[in-house]
């Protein structure tokens, strides 16, 4: 197996996130990493006890997700999975149980188009508010850009600014 490089990004809270370098991107002399989290990205949905159709809303407050992280940790604990609070995004360590049924995907819309697809990961309960953790089924890339060997975040606006350039360099080299 090849050797892949990894690159440690952190966000503005100190938090880190490990990650394999997938493709370096030249853009007006500036280097851009194209990174892939190493541990198992999750998102963390709470359902609305009210309507059993709606949808799930995404979790993304952190004061909600500081409430509900002894809860969310313990359950995942039982799976041998060890929650991170990563930078960019939550993350699980360890070998995710067997997530090929059918049953267990979702499709989560926002104005009735669908956003993104999802397998069912566990589900729990934090006063009474039902949550549950779901893995992309695409994968979760991120880009930062290289600033004296180091892996620095973009800001929206930076990542705003070389997005069609990034992704036109990237069509070509995958076509």
């Amino acid at each position: 197996m090849e050797d892949v490089p990894t690159l440690l990004v952190q966000d503005d809270a100190g938090r880190t996130l490990l990650c394999d370098l997938e493709h370096l991107v030249p853009i007006d002399g500036q280097e851009y990493a194209l990174l892939m989290p190493i541990d198992t990205p999750v998102s963390l949905f709470a359902w609305d006890d009210e309507d059993e159709d709606a949808p799930p809303r995404l979790v993304e407050d952190e004061e909600e997700i500081e409430i509900v992280w002894p809860t969310a940790s313990a359950v995942l604990q039982e799976q041998n999975l060890t929650l991170i609070h990563s930078a960019v995004t939550l993350t699980v360590e360890g070998e995710l149980p067997e997530l090929e049924d059918e049953e267990d995907e979702s499709d989560f819309e926002e104005d009735g188009e669908v956003e993104e697809e999802f397998i069912h990961l566990v589900s729990f309960y934090h006063e009474e508010q039902e949550y549950s953790f779901f893995v992309p089924l695409e994968p979760i890339y991120v880009v930062a850009k290289l600033v004296d060997g180091e892996a620095k975040l973009l800001s929206p606006e930076e990542f705003e600014a070389i997005e069609e350039r990034l992704t036109a360099e990237l069509d070509e080299r995958m076509s």
